[in-house]
């Protein structure tokens, strides 16, 4: 047990900073690199949970838990469900475990809508899990950009280790839905983590460097002038090779390799938060995925559309790979 975790921090410090600036290494070797640190990991420590709510189709819980490499805190939110399935032939388990949702919101956190997402799944018969960890002291440092987004990804691995392996969850068939900047999150785990069956994602997707960079969102132009200025950086093409370098790996180049049929892709083309081009480009990178386009609408009007008008498309999608095995 000392021998692995004296392992656990020297590889976290050479995961954690050494891949700032160094673009000569291959994007699957990094991947490759990562996924075997992150096997190395122990159980995350539950730190608090308490029941919130209690309703007709769920009981909802907040809590905490503590991750075992960085001791990163992830706030979480769990609705279980205890309402019956949308349909009478929903093969739900003899044993009365249930699929999961895990959740991921926007920039701004959780919210009203993530809490109406959730009670809609836990009245299908669907656990969800809303999960929004967010390191904002490194966010404001362009130096952990990198270091950021692997503790996104320990954070959402840390979160389906817990719930796995509750006895109330099927954990063979386990989704995300996730919008906005939620969804670049779900991209990187993505590349990690394989136990994901389906992946719905909202207005999002495509290189992050691109879409840090371009993106009209004021808190996300504030960041980049931030940086810049912490950086002493003048020119915007010395700046976008800077983000360019300071990923630990392109989802994009990794996830167009995956099976299509996992991900249900919402495009927004006249958005301006995340560019609709790279949104789109990253949706096509993929073989016949399932795609959703509003052509005529910008960031926040797709996400609500798509999230008032068709989550019963989103729960069709994830049951139809969920249990295409049983067909």
């Amino acid at each position: 047990m000392v021998l692995i975790k004296c392992i656990l921090v020297i590889t976290s410090t050479l995961i954690f900073t050494s891949y700032e600036l160094k673009s000569e290494i291959c994007n699957d070797h990094k991947v490759e690199e990562i996924k075997k640190y992150f096997s190395l990991r122990e159980e995350p420590e539950v730190k608090k949970i308490e029941k919130k709510e209690s309703g007709k189709y769920y009981n909802s819980y907040e809590g905490v838990i503590e991750t075992s490499q960085n001791a990163i805190s992830v706030e979480f939110e769990f609705y279980e469900s205890i309402g019956m399935p949308n349909e009478s032939d929903y093969p739900l388990l003899e044993d009365g475990k249930r699929p999961i949702v895990f959740l991921f919101p926007g920039f701004n956190g959780r919210g009203f809508v993530d809490r109406f997402i959730a009670k809609f799944y836990a009245k299908n018969g669907v656990h969800v899990v809303i999960s929004d960890f967010r390191n904002k002291q490194s966010e404001k440092k362009p130096h952990f950009i990198s270091k950021t987004i692997l503790e996104n990804v320990e954070a959402g691995i840390a979160i389906i280790d817990h719930f796995q392996k509750a006895v109330i969850v099927d954990e063979n068939r386990m989704a995300l839905f996730a919008y906005s900047f939620g969804g670049i999150r779900a991209t990187f785990l993505a590349c990690i983590d394989d136990r994901i069956k389906a992946y719905n994602l909202i207005a999002t997707g495509g290189d992050f460097n691109k879409i840090l960079y371009s993106s009209e969102l004021s808190e996300i132009k504030k960041l980049n002038e931030l940086f810049m200025k912490e950086l002493s950086i003048s020119s915007n093409e010395e700046y976008q090779k800077y983000l360019e370098n300071s990923m630990p790996f392109f989802p994009a180049k990794t996830l167009s390799k995956e099976e299509s049929k996992r991900f249900y892709f919402v495009i927004s083309s006249r958005d301006i938060v995340v560019p609709g081009e790279y949104q789109a480009s990253f949706a096509n990178s993929f073989i016949n995925p399932q795609i959703e386009t509003y052509h005529y609408l910008g960031h926040i009007p797709a996400i609500m559309s798509h999230i008032f008008r068709n989550l019963n498309l989103s729960l069709k999608f994830y049951e139809s790979v969920w249990y295409e095995s049983d067909q």
